[in-house]
């Protein structure tokens, strides 16, 4: 399964959706009313579709595999059915966005790239507003990372409000008033964020192995490395900062449910890749144990276990 996946063939992308296909088909045998979230499950693989063309086009690894988006899929699939449909497609809009920040491989300022970068972005967040969240945390990341002019800057923020702007216009065109142009559709089922609290500790050591390789990398490695792995990381502290916000004033954010899956799988499909070094026999069982993983939360997710 591992040479399948490192081997970049049709055959190794062809296993992904199928594997989310599986998984979705098991979710739906568990509760039959989840056939209706066909389009979250459809938002998923197109998402992991994005994140493998990203992966390729990055340049972080000499040879890449199809092993993160195979594992943004066990990961996000199992949630499916728990936030809401439009969340998945909010997540193909952000990874349209990041597909265009790793082709800034040069110093020269590029405002007309952070642009439709922001345009992306904010084109998500009109879909599902619930995800802005995710979209603060990459926003800080790139921002941080990559040092952006203000002329880039300000081209960014354009993009991002030119969407909402938009659809805002034509609604008021129509309606002849103001009135929410924006998706707002905060996960209602009761699972609990500390069920799937053990996946950290995996989360935790791939990104660490992933982060140390830095040393030996190139400079465009290191770029695209570091700011897909700050990324996932300003994720989950934004979100876990929603969670103490929660716990310390004891006012409810409906939406940090929303946003945490996407979160966890885009953390997890890049760390738990580094948990696959070739040269260890232990190597060859890992893609089992993840498939366990991703069963295992489906099960807990619907109250099996």
């Amino acid at each position: 399964m591992q040479q399948i996946l490192n081997s970049n063939q049709p055959v190794a992308w062809s296993f992904i959706p199928f594997s989310g296909l599986v998984l979705f088909l098991f979710s739906v045998y568990l509760d039959r009313e989840l056939a209706g979230s066909w389009p979250g499950f459809l938002g998923v693989i197109a998402s992991a579709r994005l994140l493998h063309l990203l992966h390729l086009a990055s340049g972080m690894r000499t040879r890449p595999g199809s092993t993160p988006s195979w594992i943004w899929t066990l990961i996000a699939t199992p949630f499916v059915g728990l936030v809401s449909d439009a969340g998945w497609w909010c997540c193909c809009c952000l990874f349209l966005g990041l597909r265009l920040i790793m082709r800034l491989r040069d110093a020269e300022p590029r405002p007309g790239t952070f642009l439709f970068i922001g345009m992306w972005w904010g084109l998500g967040v009109l879909l599902e507003a619930t995800m802005w969240p995710m979209l603060a945390a990459f926003t800080i990341v790139v921002v941080i990372q990559k040092r952006p002019v203000a002329v880039e800057l300000i081209s960014m923020f354009i993009g991002l409000f030119s969407p909402i702007a938009l659809a805002a216009t034509v609604l008021w065109l129509i309606e002849q008033r103001l009135v929410p142009c924006w998706g707002w559709h905060p996960s209602a089922h009761p699972y609990s964020i500390s069920q799937v609290s053990w996946l950290f500790l995996p989360i935790a050591l791939g990104w660490t192995l992933r982060e140390q390789s830095l040393v030996r990398a190139t400079a465009q490695q290191r770029f695209s490395r570091r700011i897909t792995n700050w990324l996932g990381a300003g994720g989950v502290l934004v979100v876990l900062g929603c969670f103490v916000w929660q716990w310390t004033t004891g006012v409810p954010l409906v939406y940090t449910r929303s946003v945490f899956p996407a979160v966890l799988a885009f953390v997890s499909a890049w760390s738990f890749a580094w948990l696959l070094p070739p040269s260890y026999k232990v190597s060859k069982a890992m893609p089992g144990l993840f498939v366990a993983m991703s069963v295992a939360l489906v099960l807990l997710n619907w109250g099996v276990i």
